[in-house]
């Protein structure tokens, strides 16, 4: 397995063909906000995954989802 684990063996790297980003609330400017990132779905050479932002009290700023492959 290549990048993030994901990949065959014979991929080069990897390439993200679509991220669509989801805003949901605002943040204050100059803070840090933790992501957490899930697979959701893993194909032969394309995974998706989502990544939740939040605020440090766990509000939800954001989700992006990105379609991912490898090259």
């Amino acid at each position: 397995m290549g990048v993030f684990g994901k990949t065959p063996k014979d991929a080069s790297g990897a390439r993200m063909p679509e991220g669509k980003p989801s805003p949901i609330a605002p943040a204050q400017a100059g803070k840090s906000l933790p992501a957490l990132r899930t697979l959701l779905q893993v194909g032969r050479r394309t995974w998706i995954w989502q990544t939740r932002i939040a605020t440090e009290a766990g509000g939800v700023v954001a989700i992006v989802t990105q379609t991912q492959g490898s090259v």
